[in-house]
């Protein structure tokens, strides 16, 4: 499930007023991660990102992640208004920009 369809799917079966978004899981920010370094005991290859995913070999890069984000938005006609990142490098002031 993708995450704008995730966050529409958490929408609809559980309403609230506020909403915190919360991603776990291996990050490498901004940063190519050398190939061949153990991401979750893997082989990575040059990725930026979060949320890996090893059954289909992809993941969410920052530009991806900042396109779901902005559509969340739209869907929901507000911006979320907590998000936290549990992963590696995501603490990055790249990341946030």
């Amino acid at each position: 499930m993708e995450l704008p369809a995730a966050m529409d799917w958490v929408s609809a079966n559980f309403p609230a007023d506020h909403r915190v978004l919360v991603l776990a899981n291996h990050g490498a920010g901004v940063i190519d991660v050398a190939g061949g370094r153990a991401v979750g005991g893997r082989a990575a290859q040059p990725t930026r990102g979060i949320l890996y995913d090893y059954t289909d070999n992809s993941f969410l890069n920052m530009q991806d992640f900042r396109l779901s984000c902005s559509n969340i938005a739209v869907a929901r006609g507000q911006k979320t208004e907590v998000l936290v990142l549990d992963a590696c490098s995501m603490a990055m002031i790249e990341v946030a920009y």
